[in-house]
């Protein structure tokens, strides 16, 4: 993964591709170092996937007992996980 939040596309699979692409959650373009290669990045609605994702999980779980203010400190606090995680997996530490 690069700094700025995107990934070589020769590290995912092209078929893994194609429907994130379709929902407009991420975008492919060439790079500019490499004509051959493209550069994956997450767009705006696609940082938005983990947090519709953790808001519909609470609201079917028991964590939809916590407050308002609660579910969402659980909510940052699971996206900043997960982030981590990506970040360690992809450097190989996890």
């Amino acid at each position: 993964m690069l700094d700025d939040g995107s990934a070589p596309e020769s590290t995912l699979s092209d078929s893994c591709l194609l429907v994130p692409v379709v929902k407009g959650l991420i975008t492919r373009e060439v790079d500019p170092a490499n004509r051959r290669a493209k550069i994956v990045t997450l767009t705006e609605r696609g940082r938005e996937v983990p947090q519709r994702l953790g808001t519909a999980m609470f609201t079917r779980s028991s964590v939809a007992r916590l407050g308002p203010v609660e579910q969402r400190q659980l909510a940052r606090l699971l996206t900043e996980l997960t982030r981590a995680k990506a970040v360690e997996a992809e450097a190989g530490t996890d």
